[in-house]
């Protein structure tokens, strides 16, 4: 009975006690816990913020944020790349203005932006200056950073690489004005002048040699020279196909890069071109020009400078090759033309005119009869075959004239029939496929009959397709750069979207998950935050599109070892 007798004495206490174990034992589990999710909230922020972070350095666009001094305080890895420079304490403490081609200019406007005036700009174009010196074109924009008193600190810019667009801008000038000089004059000299100097500012060259294939085939005629003198290869001078680089354009029909680093490694393979090199000569480009599914010469560029050429300056030439290669057949058809006159200007009239329209469509009105004579030329140019043309005016204009044009050759049409001559005239034809050709007409003298009426007329016709659709490639490539452009402005706003909705969602996904761990599953509230949750998650989803979108392309993760990088 003793020991019943000291439970009852002392219960109260004991039950005391036992409370206090449960509290402290309570309190003990309720600071673990909180422990616990303190960690892991520290765990997830630090991942946030890594995951910033390398959102941040691989943002399409450079970054770099200077103090109201003007000095760097911050930058990403796109900067660093883009100026050359492989760790951020090389930028960090040194003036913005250093980084630019014209420090002393920089140095005035920035300053005066982080005092207030004028704005910071949108969308301005400079020039930055790499850490090994060279230089690129940038389209920049930067804002003011203000503390909380809406005092200014400091400024953020981004700098955006536009070499490729300016030299996209400039391939489209070049060509442009190759279709303007080309269209303007069939003279052979002006266009081969015209054309080394506007290749010139697309491809670099000390010596630049514009060859035609001759009649035989087996030899190439230097047409035109520009730069560098080589007494073996001066206008008018003939040379074997067999051992040129020109040769091996004309077998393969494309382009060539020879950039030896020893000109004894092409001593046999290109015994020419190795005489050149021993000039001092180092690189050659050399590509075909192909009219009509045939080479009728080559365009060679050489350069003292070892490996001056690249892959895109081949396929650069390559592409003006096939544009140009057609006008100056053109061209060359023309000024044999004129030598022609030149040379039968005695001749008889019936032969003076034949040799005119040597190498060009030719044709012949018999006005009385409504009669059309066509050249072996001229069928091959309208694409249709002597046996089936029956020689009406009639059919010529429903089967090949295009049908918006008609009306206009029916007036030059009337006019001939009433004594009146017209001027040279652009028009589409229609082929056997259906397909539309572009031809320049001019008619020659009107002659008339023994009572002087209208009675016969002829006159040349020039294929000018290949023309055309060299316009028609400068307005295609203009409005590639247009839609490039585009997506630059769309890239560039996509990413800073994505990076400040991901500011948001971190805040909002991140405390809905602490929200959920502490709530009961059985409380209303529970679901709700779930839903909130899964909101996020698809937000979060929709943010790594837009990133995508501004990075254009697809991020990719691998494991890297640490140790070894």
């Amino acid at each position: 009975d003793k020991p019943f007798s000291v439970y009852e004495q002392y219960k109260g206490w004991i039950w005391v006690v036992l409370a206090l174990l449960f509290l402290q034992t309570w309190l003990i589990g309720l600071l673990l816990l909180s422990r616990g999710r303190r960690i892991k909230t520290e765990k997830e922020l630090r991942r946030s913020e890594a995951l910033f972070q390398e959102l941040f350095d691989e943002a399409p666009v450079g970054y770099v944020e200077y103090d109201r001094e003007g000095r760097i305080s911050n930058t990403n890895r796109t900067a660093l790349q883009l100026l050359g420079h492989a760790s951020p304490q090389d930028l960090l403490g040194r003036y913005i203005w250093d980084l630019s081609l014209d420090p002393d200019t920089a140095r005035g406007q920035v300053l005066a932006k982080l005092k207030g005036e004028p704005p910071p700009g949108r969308n301005f174009e400079l020039t930055y200056r790499r850490k090994d010196g060279t230089t690129f074109p940038a389209l920049s924009e930067d804002r003011l950073v203000r503390d909380e008193q809406n005092a200014i600190r400091g400024m953020r810019c981004t700098i955006q690489n536009i070499s490729e667009r300016k030299r996209t801008e400039e391939e489209c000038r070049v060509i442009a004005e190759l279709g303007r000089v080309i269209g303007a004059t069939l003279d052979l000299n002006e266009v081969y002048e015209g054309l080394s100097q506007q290749l010139g500012k697309l491809i670099p060259y000390d010596r630049f040699m514009l060859s035609l294939k001759n009649a035989s085939g087996d030899e190439f005629t230097v047409a035109y020279v520009a730069g560098m003198d080589n007494p073996g290869r001066r206008p008018g001078v003939s040379y074997p196909v067999q051992g040129a680089a020109t040769g091996q354009t004309m077998k393969t029909r494309r382009g060539i890069l020879v950039q030896p680093a020893d000109p004894e490694e092409i001593r046999e393979q290109y015994p020419n071109l190795y005489k050149t090199f021993q000039l001092g000569l180092r690189s050659t480009l050399s590509v075909p020009l192909i009219s009509r599914d045939e080479v009728i010469g080559a365009l060679s560029f050489r350069s003292m400078k070892l490996q001056a050429y690249s892959e895109q300056d081949l396929r650069l030439a390559e592409r003006i090759g096939m544009q140009i290669a057609g006008a100056i057949a053109n061209a060359r058809l023309f000024t044999n033309l004129v030598r022609a006159e030149q040379s039968l200007r005695e001749s008889q009239k019936e032969l003076e005119t034949a040799q005119q329209i040597a190498h060009l469509g030719s044709w012949k009105w018999r006005i009385k009869t409504d009669r059309l004579e066509f050249s072996d030329e001229m069928y091959r140019i309208v694409g249709i075959d002597r046996d089936r043309f029956r020689g009406g005016l009639g059919q010529l204009l429903e089967e090949i004239v295009h049908p918006d044009d008609r009306p206009a050759l029916e007036r030059s049409i009337l006019a001939a029939r009433q004594g009146v001559k017209t001027g040279p005239a652009e028009y589409r034809i229609l082929q056997p496929d259906r397909s539309v050709h572009w031809v320049w007409m001019e008619a020659g003298e009107l002659i008339p009959d023994e009572h002087g009426a209208p009675d016969t007329l002829s006159g040349i016709v020039l294929d000018i397709t290949e023309r055309k659709l060299l316009a028609e490639t400068h307005r295609m490539l203009q409005e590639r750069l247009r839609q490039a452009e585009k997506m630059e402005a769309l890239g560039t706003l996509a990413g800073g979207v994505a990076h400040d909705l991901n500011n948001v969602l971190g805040i909002v996904v991140g405390y809905s998950e602490m929200l959920v761990e502490k709530l009961d599953g059985a409380s209303p509230f529970h679901r709700d935050l779930t839903r909130i949750m899964d909101a996020g998650g698809r937000a979060a989803a929709i943010v790594q599109d837009l990133l995508t979108l501004a990075r254009r392309g697809i991020q990719t993760r691998n494991p890297v070892n640490l140790n070894e990088t």
